[in-house]
């Protein structure tokens, strides 16, 4: 008892330091899926968050070319999820371990191939078929506060010493009594008590007050159409077929999904060349859902807020009242000239140098920029979805796309960058 006395004041101390960060109250219970202890240690802790205020300004990602087309597809409006990844883990359901949203393509899931993506409808404008999906970002509000990683283990030792001081307490399994009558009788006149079990054995968050697009994100994205600008009807074709994918709260990922806010998928120019179509049915990834533990190498998380877009962060940012938490997801754009995939599918097309110049021997396609927006609730109360071994890291965001559009839908493309013109 001691023991977890003193275990528990240090975490109180611990806690008592960290008042710098806006954490909401934890609840009663967490997911009916992910309770008590297992709700703590899921992560993220409070070290994974940032004052967007304080990331220095510097690095905004791919430097791009001057012309840029921007394919609307929607918000995923019809809520178009499952854990499936049909580039990495094809022909598997609940291969990737966390939700997808998926815009474009309405049939997207782990049994898609190009012929099936060829013939579904899609929510795109201009019959973009192509599917574009990324992990989802939920609200922990009202599930369980994040805490500091030392915390978490305070927790956890706590636990782990309440475990041990109740099993010294219990007799050993095998014990004898030392008197052999007093396991003679085992009629009726045993105390019935003494055995009797113990009885009782959303939505998209709500718009920031002043929330306001981002002046240095693209104009053409799907967050705020104008009067009369509908969002694009999807074509027809039947939904994406159930899959056997985990329940809410299942795999650690715990929490209300919240639906983007803002939704820009623009492909952009090289600065040193003009680009080449891209083949249809060619598969691209970017980042890496594993970095946390697999390391930095192909990383590519970038974090940051409305209003503060030269500023970004591998971290989730806090944002000031009325700025949405953005991330932005650049994918590779120097093409192999021959192939549409590869065993590790990052080799047939690569990112370019940090200037913007693709290496000998690739050419220049269209570079796809998606980003994404959300309004979420205050402080450090907000996770996207992860392999359970992840913890959620916000290091691990990423994202995937497979080009299904009509050959005259990417040439349009291929002509507004190349001229210089923003479609």
């Amino acid at each position: 008892m001691r023991k977890r006395l003193m275990l528990a004041g240090a975490a109180l101390l611990l806690s008592s330091t960290l008042v710098g960060l806006d954490v909401p109250a934890a609840s009663a219970h967490c997911d009916p899926t992910a309770q008590g202890h297992e709700c703590e240690d899921v992560g993220p802790f409070l070290e994974d968050f940032v004052d967007i205020r304080k990331v220095p300004r510097g690095n905004t990602g791919v430097v791009a070319g001057r012309g840029s087309f921007v394919s609307r597809c929607g918000r995923n409006e019809n809520a178009h999820h499952n854990s499936d990844n049909h580039i990495v883990a094809p022909g598997v359901s609940n291969g990737a371990h966390h939700i997808h949203d998926y815009v474009g393509n309405l049939t997207t899931n782990g049994f898609s191939t190009d012929e099936s993506l060829a013939a579904g409808g899609t929510t795109c404008r201009l019959g973009d078929k192509s599917t574009y999906f990324w992990p989802v970002l939920r609200s922990r509000t009202g599930e369980t506060a994040i805490k500091s990683r030392a915390e978490a283990e305070a927790a956890e030792a706590a636990e782990a010493a309440e475990a041990a001081e109740a099993s010294a307490d219990a007799p050993p399994a095998t014990e004898t009594p030392a008197d052999p009558a007093a396991t003679a009788d085992t009629g009726a006149s045993a105390d019935p008590a003494a055995t009797e079990a113990p009885s009782g054995a959303p939505d998209d968050a709500a718009t920031p007050p002043g929330a306001e697009a981002d002046p240095a994100a693209p104009a053409s994205g799907d967050a705020a159409p104008a009067p009369g600008d509908a969002a694009p009807a999807p074509t027809a074709s039947a939904p994406a077929p159930a899959t056997a994918n985990p329940g809410p709260g299942a795999e650690g990922n715990i929490g209300t999904i919240l639906l983007p806010r803002a939704v820009t998928l623009q492909f952009r120019g090289n600065r040193f060349s003009r680009v080449v179509a891209m083949p249809r049915f060619l598969r691209l990834i970017t980042g890496d859902a594993k970095s946390a533990t697999n390391g930095p190498a192909n990383a590519r998380a970038q974090w940051t807020c409305s209003g503060f877009t030269n500023r970004t962060t591998t971290k989730y940012p806090l944002c000031p009242r009325g700025s949405m938490v953005m991330r932005i997801l650049d994918f590779p754009s120097c093409w192999d000239g021959a192939n549409i995939d590869s065993a590790n599918h990052r080799t047939h097309v690569v990112f370019p140098a940090a200037n913007g110049r693709c290496p000998s021997g690739t050419r220049a396609i269209p570079q796809l920029r998606m980003t994404l927006g959300y309004s979420v609730p205050r402080g450090a109360s907000f996770a996207v979805d992860a392999f359970p071994e992840q913890l959620h890291n916000p290091i691990t965001d990423h994202a995937d796309f497979e080009n299904v559009m009509p050959t005259r839908l990417m040439n349009t493309v291929v002509n507004c960058i190349n001229r210089g013109r923003r479609c």
